[in-house]
């Protein structure tokens, strides 16, 4: 059996002229976050400060980073108020990664089909799918085309649903002048080196929901550790230790001072090849949203 492969191992020996995401282009302040790393014993808080950037790059109130883009999806559904058996609402078009946290906790996926002709889940899909067991839904925004969300919102708040979003690969993709990450409650991002927003590895979730913030820091941190006087850590609850190392966070915040250039220069290049692939007979790309 063949072991998969990821990064840059996953794209070795690819040959022809369409653009190949490795070598990454590397942010110029890098080694300097990263020598500053060794230079001080491991004592500085690089993570904390990424942390810092991204939720204010992305306008909300909490980042919680961790070592990718599964451990933040997986923090994120474990710190989720709801029972095992309950239901979340997934696009059938996902990656392992968005379901592994939900089945781990005991949810149940439901999946909604897809807007015809698109790689995403609508309102108009997803209505079908609710019942009294469903608690939330889960937009994944596929290849960077963000879910129309203002109806799934709509639709969201008449049932009292959750909305979260998979925001993988669509790091800084807008909806109407909006970043995907800030249009539900909470969501998952992913800086693994395939990514947009390639960074060695990593990922994070943001909400401006304190509580679920703490929760989250505490699920998916501290092992679901508090501290008992005269006796140390006591653990509540099967908690994870996904912290994001801080050679990662020094990667990543230097990759956060470049991300806007190259999710310009990606969006330019997909409307090109999508112009070309509509000239070829027989084949319809996806459709790239307006707004």
């Amino acid at each position: 059996m063949e072991r998969a492969k990821y990064g840059a191992a996953a794209f070795a020996g690819m040959r022809g002229e369409l653009p190949n995401p490795f070598p990454r282009t590397i942010g110029p302040n890098a080694m300097k976050y990263l020598q500053e790393v060794v230079d001080t014993g491991l004592s500085s808080n690089m993570t904390g400060r990424f942390e810092e950037a991204f939720a204010r790059e992305m306008g909300v109130k909490h980042c919680i980073a961790t070592p990718g883009c599964t451990p933040a999806l997986a923090m994120l559904a474990s710190s989720l108020p709801f029972e095992p058996g309950d239901e979340i609402i997934v696009s059938p078009v996902t990656d392992y990664g968005t379901l592994q946290g939900v089945i781990r906790e005991n949810f149940i996926p439901v999946f909604a089909d897809t807007d015809p002709g698109t790689v995403n889940m609508s309102a108009r899909t997803i209505e079908p799918c609710i019942t009294d067991r469903t608690r939330a839904i889960l937009c994944v925004h596929k290849t960077g085309l963000l879910c129309d969300m203002d109806p799934i919102n709509a639709l969201a708040a008449r049932h009292g649903l959750m909305v979260i979003e998979d925001c993988c690969q669509a790091v800084f993709g807008e909806y109407k002048g909006r970043l995907a990450g800030a249009l539900g409650k909470v969501a998952g991002f992913s800086f693994d080196s395939e990514k947009t927003m390639g960074s060695d590895v990593g990922g994070c979730a943001v909400t401006d929901d304190d509580d679920l913030a703490e929760r989250m820091r505490f699920m998916g941190q501290s092992r679901a550790a508090a501290m008992k006087p005269h006796f140390g850590r006591l653990h509540t609850a099967a908690g994870y230790a996904y912290r994001m190392p801080n050679c990662t966070a020094a990667i990543c915040l230097a990759q956060l001072e470049i991300i806007r250039d190259q999710v310009c220069h990606r969006d330019k290049m997909i409307r090109l090849l999508t112009s070309y692939l509509a000239e070829i007979p027989g084949i319809t790309p996806l459709p790239i949203p307006t707004t």
